[in-house]
């Protein structure tokens, strides 16, 4: 029993981290991810309720790993669905909280700001063509990445 949360535990905290690096602007990848989908209506990024739910996660695992080693007793559960709870509020109230938060991380919201949506579209598509120590750069950089989405744009560009 003690590895089944020790692993839940790794696992949550990968993607923890994977959320934090995404949310202070460090990993493109998701968000950029997002801009490829067609439809009316497009997608925001929103982490909250993930957040939410792999630190409650976290949590929970980590508050059973010291239960199983040790004698004391951690309100792990009682947290864990208190932050589940507020993962479930920020899911479906997501509309007033994009509202009152601004829009994280703020490459995303310059992105949107001075893109349209295809051009969005494109700059995301051209983004799975990127080799993997390219994307490492522009992770790293967001004038490199900028630079290389403003090249994309006037790559791209139709006559009308």
């Amino acid at each position: 029993m003690f590895f089944v949360f020790f692993a839940f535990g790794i696992i949550s905290t990968i993607f923890l981290i994977r959320d934090i690096l995404v949310l202070i602007g460090i990993y493109k990848d998701p968000i950029l991810i997002l801009f490829q989908r067609y439809g009316n209506h497009e997608p925001v990024y929103y982490p909250f309720p993930a957040l939410l739910f792999w630190l409650g996660l976290l949590v929970i695992s980590i508050g059973w790993v010291i239960q199983s080693i040790t004698t004391i007793h951690v309100p792990s559960l009682e947290i864990s669905f208190l932050l589940w709870f507020l993962a479930y509020l920020a899911h479906q109230f997501q509309q007033p909280a994009q509202d009152a938060v601004p829009v994280l991380p703020s490459w995303y919201r310059q992105l949107m700001q001075e893109t349209s949506r295809v051009e969005r579209r494109r700059i995301a598509y051209m983004w799975l063509h990127l080799p993997l120590r390219t994307r490492l750069l522009y992770n790293a950089s967001n004038h490199q990445f900028f630079l290389w989405a403003d090249l994309v744009i006037i790559a791209t560009i139709e006559e009308a």
